[in-house]
């Protein structure tokens, strides 16, 4: 208690009571995204949107991991979250569109995401906790195999 109060932890503290060990990649995940709600400005966001979507895309699964480990399945969000695809990438001009927000970014906001990872370990950046970051390969079908799961190309 502090002055009659229930005494409350900010978000920083309790990721470290939670991750104590410095390079924790979901401690990481989370430190980094404190840091950039902590500067972030609308007006870079579809910029921002690319530049940290493996981030975002890890902490809401360890959100996920965390809820059912601590809860049980009951509490999981699994139903109510799935993982968007950006159609943009699926075209030259769309991929232009992600290259231009992203360039837009200030030098600020550019060199936050490399200072930061240059300060994890090489096993933290690339454990999918840290980030998330998926490769879609487009495989073409037979048309029977597309008919057979209820689709047709009409």
């Amino acid at each position: 208690m502090v002055d009659g109060e229930r005494e409350t932890w900010d978000l920083e503290y309790c990721v470290k009571k939670r991750w104590p060990h410095s390079q924790d990649p979901v401690r990481n995940n989370v430190e980094l995204t404190i840091r950039l709600r902590n500067r972030i400005e609308h007006r870079y966001e579809a910029g921002l949107t690319v530049a940290a979507t493996g981030f975002t895309q890890a902490l809401v699964i360890n959100f996920e991991e965390e809820l059912v480990s601590h809860f049980g399945p009951t509490y999981s969000i699994a139903e109510y979250v799935h993982i968007p695809v950006s159609l943009s990438t699926l075209s030259r001009e769309g991929v232009a569109r992600l290259v231009a927000a992203q360039q837009q970014l200030p030098q600020k906001l550019k060199d936050f995401f490399v200072e930061y990872r240059s300060g994890v370990t090489p096993e933290v950046a690339a454990d999918r906790r840290f980030e998330f970051r998926v490769e879609i390969v487009q495989k073409r079908t037979a048309k029977s195999d597309a008919e057979s799961c209820g689709l047709s190309a009409s």
